[in-house]
């Protein structure tokens, strides 16, 4: 299952609790941030949510966000989700990491990221 997120673009869902945004408030643009994985950085791209459910984009295949397009903004606009995408180790923005990266070490990467990308976001960095 883990290696066929290389391959395919994936939305992953944190859980949490949402409410029903007022979907005629514009939300601020997104935060382009790199996050220290250990040793390198990953690019990642945050549109802020006042629920605390995340939805994570993450373009498989060697896509970087813009195989996104407007996606992840859509999904930010009509909803009260925090919309993180993020570009893999070595593809656009984010720097690249060891060669032998495997799935594993590729979530791994992941988990680490999202979890001081949201550390940042509750302590309001």
């Amino acid at each position: 299952m883990i290696a066929s997120l290389a391959w395919f673009p994936v939305a992953l869902v944190l859980a949490g609790q949402s409410s029903v945004p007022a979907l005629t408030q514009r939300r601020p643009p997104p935060v382009d941030t790199l996050i220290d994985v250990g040793g390198q950085r990953l690019h990642f791209r945050v549109w802020a949510g006042p629920g605390q459910v995340t939805v994570v984009f993450q373009a498989g295949g060697g896509c970087t966000l813009s195989c996104w397009a407007t996606v992840p903004s859509l999904v930010a606009e009509s909803s009260s989700v925090r919309v993180v995408a993020y570009e893999r180790a070595g593809l656009g923005q984010s720097e690249v990491g060891p060669i032998t990266l495997t799935p594993e070490a590729e979530l791994d990467q992941l988990v680490t990221a999202l979890r001081r990308m949201l550390r940042r976001v509750s302590e309001g960095r």
